[in-house]
Order: C-alpha cells, then structure tokens, then sequence
C-alpha cells in the first residue's frame, strides 16, 4: 500500500526515511572532515609548540655553556 505514490510530488513513508538517512549519512560525514581539519591543526600546533621547547632548551643550554 505505501510501495508506491499516486502523486509524483507526494514521497512514499519509505522514501522519507531514506532522505533522512541520507541527510544524516551527509551531515556525519562532515562532521567527521570537520574533526579531521580541527585534529590536525591541533597537531600542527603541537609540533610548533615541540619546536619552540627545543629551541628554548638550546638557548638556556647555549647560555649554561657560555658561563
């Protein structure tokens, strides 16, 4: 009885369901990109802070030497 639709406008309950998975499938899988981008900036940003802390190490080791 609902398999079908007498008009072309109208979606089947089927149909509906499927649009909202879909919806759902499309919105997750952007969330998940978005996620990506945000763990590797963060990354980024951790070897940034990585590099810094070795330079300032070498400067305060530079410094002990020089004493």
């Amino acid at each position: 009885m609902y398999a079908t639709s007498s008009t072309a406008s109208k979606r089947t309950p089927l149909q509906t369901l499927l649009l909202a998975i879909n919806k759902q499938q499309n919105e997750t899988r952007e969330t998940i990109v978005e996620l990506r981008n945000v763990v590797g900036r963060q990354q980024d940003l951790c070897e940034e802070l990585r590099q810094a802390r070795d330079e300032a190490r070498d400067v305060v080791c530079k410094q002990h030497t020089m004493v």
